[in-house]
């Protein structure tokens, strides 16, 4: 489908009746029970930009911050907060996984 938009993508899965990520599981999935299985373009635009659907593999892109949850009584402990590292510090396969 070389050249089409994610909506004329997604209007092609559905209507060649291939199960939309959402149809797969659909007890997980409720929210898009009423979508009938068709494929979205977000769920397509998803894909396309996931760089694991292209076979390399991405390292470093995200890191946990464990945080005090009151600074002055640390007796609370911490939580653990997920934040993104700058995209320069992102490392990527070289070649493809297969």
């Amino acid at each position: 489908m070389k050249g089409r938009g994610p909506l004329q993508i997604a209007e092609r899965l559905t209507r060649d009746g291939i199960p939309s990520p959402g149809a797969h599981d659909p007890a997980r999935n409720r929210h898009r029970l009423h979508s009938g299985g068709a494929w979205s373009k977000c769920a397509v635009r998803a894909i396309l930009k996931n760089p694991r659907y292209t076979g390399r593999q991405g390292w470093n892109r995200q890191c946990r911050d464990e945080v005090l949850i009151d600074l002055d009584d640390v007796a609370l402990g911490h939580e653990t907060r997920m934040r993104w590292n700058d995209e320069g510090a992102w490392i990527w396969s070289d070649q493809l996984c297969s």
